[in-house]
């Protein structure tokens, strides 16, 4: 027998990995200003104790006992080895055209991440700017197709 399914009033996207190929970047970023503490960060501590946590508490996992603007200052380093490195970035495979049938069916959109506001839309700026308009003229145009960006506990709502 069929399920019927209930009908999709919205979709909501995280950013990193499901939007753009961006979770080695952010890996690499945290590598290399870790190093700079003496600390050989792995994948595996990476995946278990830093993904999807916020700065303090992903850096206090391998950094304990430091104060809010310690971890604040190397949080901003990681921000900006890391915005270095989008230069090249991609998106997940098949995302644009999965966004271009959202949107063309005027289903709401919205992004939701642990990153800062402006890097969740700089990211996503990158992978979906030629949607609509390879030479980059639709950005604007893409980013409004978006309701919301809800990163790091700031909601953001395109009225």
């Amino acid at each position: 027998m069929l399920e019927t399914w209930p009908a999709i009033l919205a979709v909501i996207f995280d950013c990193d990995g499901i939007i753009a190929l961006t979770e080695q970047l952010h890996f690499a970023a945290r590598l290399q200003v870790l190093r700079r503490f003496g600390i050989e960060l792995t994948k595996g501590v990476y995946v278990a104790r830093m993904v999807s946590r916020h700065y303090t508490e992903a850096l206090g996992a391998v950094l304990p006992g430091l104060h809010e603007e310690e971890y604040k200052k190397i949080f901003g380093e990681i921000q900006k080895v890391y915005a270095a490195s989008l230069k090249g970035v991609q998106p997940v495979p098949g995302v644009r055209k999965l966004i271009k049938h959202l949107v063309a069916r005027e289903l709401p959109l919205a992004i939701a991440s642990t990153q800062p506001r402006a890097m969740v839309l700089r990211v996503a700026g990158k992978a979906i700017i030629s949607i609509w308009a390879p030479r980059g003229e639709g950005l604007r145009v893409e980013l409004r197709q978006v309701g919301a960006v809800i990163a790091e506990g700031y909601t953001d709502r395109a009225d």
